[in-house]
């Protein structure tokens, strides 16, 4: 007998990795050509390091990659959350910056860490993406499950979040984060990075 698998896809996530030489835009754009051809399918470039495509991939794709991979440290997520600063220009309804995804739960930071990740993740649009490790992640659902944050992270206004401020001081770097919501609203963060 035949069996036959019918499933939806939603989401493809076209990574650079082993691309044998061959330029990320003539791949991206083969691909999108043909996800528009069978149906709507969010579609994120992972290209970093190599043909950059900040400003130009909107048109192509849904989400694409701002830096190398996460890791599961403070010191790595504060890396990639400086990294962002000034980005905002290329994000908009439909089409977002993707500092990759979220490590909460895998252990590398405490809960406050993990809270300030989700955060900020939720106030750059970012996709929210869970590198979690089967068995051994413990995904708390006070952070994942924060409606407020999932609600900045969806507003129908689609403005991704910037730095207002930043001071260093002896005792630690203080920051003010912000962005635009629907409704004249605004969201900030204060983020004490000690």
């Amino acid at each position: 007998g035949v069996i036959l698998f019918l499933f939806r896809v939603d989401y493809l996530k076209y990574d650079n990795c082993y691309n044998l030489g061959v330029s990320g835009k003539l791949r991206y754009f083969s691909m999108y050509k043909a996800l528009n051809e069978v149906e709507d399918i969010s579609f994120t470039q992972c290209v970093i390091g190599v043909n950059k495509i900040l400003g130009r991939a909107g048109p192509l794709a849904n989400s694409w990659r701002t830096t190398g991979d996460i890791q599961d440290n403070w010191k790595s997520f504060t890396h990639i959350l400086d990294l962002q600063v000034g980005l905002e220009v290329y994000a908009g309804k439909g089409g977002w910056n993707d500092p990759d995804m979220l490590e909460v739960g895998n252990g590398g930071m405490t809960f406050d860490e993990y809270v300030a990740h989700f955060t900020f993740w939720s106030l750059l649009k970012a996709p929210l993406l869970i590198d979690a490790r089967y068995k051994t992640s413990h995904l708390d659902p006070t952070i994942l499950g924060n409606e407020e944050l999932i609600a900045i992270n969806q507003d129908s206004l689609g403005i991704q979040g910037e730095r207002i401020r930043r001071d260093v001081k002896s005792d630690g770097t203080f920051e003010v984060w912000g962005g635009k919501l629907s409704d004249n609203r605004y969201v900030v963060v204060f983020f004490n990075r000690g």
